[in-house]
């Protein structure tokens, strides 16, 4: 988007259709669906899922995957409660722990103290993944895009029409 040479910008229709535009419900929501349509991938999802996946050094850093990240009130809930271990970390089981504790939360169940640590308001709870995950809704938003005009999928909402954004700035 801030390229020297003009031919390489994008239209400014697509740049408000941007993700850094959009609001923390809008950002949460787009993780959400995401999970939501890939739950029994196709051929054309399984693409993006894969090239998703090869840039897992994005999310994990220097650590051995995006558990690592987690703080030990919530890394403990899920390891005691679902059995989830560090080595079950595929960046797309990520979007669905997110959706999973995006949509049950609030429940009784869940220790007050893993509510704390998350956050209950859509704000909230988005700040706390957004700060532990930078690059979740740049690189998903990014590799799904192929699926932007595939109806069933229903996510054309969040892409502009007529162009594709690229991994310029975002190592693969």
């Amino acid at each position: 988007m801030t390229s020297n040479n003009s031919a390489r910008r994008p239209p400014a229709s697509a740049i408000l259709k941007h993700h850094i535009f959009w609001s923390k419900e809008k950002n949460l929501n787009f993780l959400v669906d995401i999970s939501n349509r890939t739950k029994t991938p196709s051929v054309r999802s399984e693409n993006c899922i894969k090239s998703l996946e090869r840039r897992i050094k994005l999310f994990c850093g220097p650590f051995p995957t995006w558990f690592s990240h987690l703080c030990p009130v919530v890394s403990k809930y899920l390891t005691t409660k679902f059995g989830i271990k560090q080595k079950d970390s595929t960046i797309m089981d990520l979007i669905r722990l997110f959706r999973n504790m995006h949509n049950h939360i609030s429940e009784q169940d869940v220790p007050q103290d893993v509510k704390n640590a998350i956050g209950l308001s859509p704000s909230a709870f988005f700040d706390y993944w957004i700060t532990r995950f930078p690059f979740l809704v740049s690189a998903t938003w990014i590799v799904f895009q192929p699926l932007k005009k595939l109806q069933d999928y229903g996510l054309a909402h969040y892409y502009p029409d007529r162009y594709n954004f690229e991994f310029t700035s975002i190592k693969k």
